[in-house]
């Protein structure tokens, strides 16, 4: 049950198996998330999202039977840019992000930006003898960098690189019995 379950216009898939693939496809800055679990990715510093809706045969090159979702993230700016937060929530929840963007010359710009998520689980196992910790926290993180270079006046390269981790253990679920 941790896996995300998109469904666009009625038409989604209810089976949570890591080795299945969606009918609506993920993108990122054009990169196909095909991993239903890699679709949990921290999703932070972004400019838009855009929703087309299928059938959309191989347009971003994949069939997508319902659809696709396209998220864009930030470029770099040609002029200085800083961005922070920090955020706080039930159950421990504690988060930061960042972004930094600005020119490096006045041909070349760099955008550095960054999240981080954890909480300590909303799940508390009441059961007798049982170990009365929290259960089903949350431990993301993402580092996305990119570099603009501008070659000529008809030629741009734009560089990127992405990282990150998530840590959503899966649910714990506890029953208790009762005596008959």
């Amino acid at each position: 049950g941790n896996n995300p379950a998109f469904a666009l216009r009625g038409v989604g898939l209810n089976d949570f198996s890591d080795n299945n693939e969606g009918p609506v496809a993920v993108y990122v800055d054009q990169i196909y998330q095909a991993s239903l679990a890699g679709q949990a990715m921290a999703l932070f510093d972004i400019a838009r999202v855009e929703v087309l809706r299928g059938p959309q045969g191989t347009l971003y090159g994949r069939n997508a039977t319902a659809g696709l979702l396209h998220v864009i993230t930030n470029r770099p700016t040609t002029k200085l840019e800083l961005r922070g937060q920090v955020t706080a929530s039930q159950y421990g929840g504690r988060g930061a992000e960042f972004a930094i963007s600005g020119p490096l010359n006045p041909r070349a710009q760099a955008r550095l930006a960054g999240v981080i998520e954890q909480d300590d689980g909303w799940f508390r196992n009441a059961l007798p003898g049982a170990a009365s910790t929290r259960r089903n926290e949350t431990d993301r993180h993402g580092l996305r960098g990119f570099l603009n270079l501008e070659l000529s006046d008809r030629t741009r390269v734009l560089i990127g690189a992405h990282t990150g981790g998530t840590d959503v253990p899966a649910a714990v679920y506890g029953h208790q019995g009762t005596a008959g």
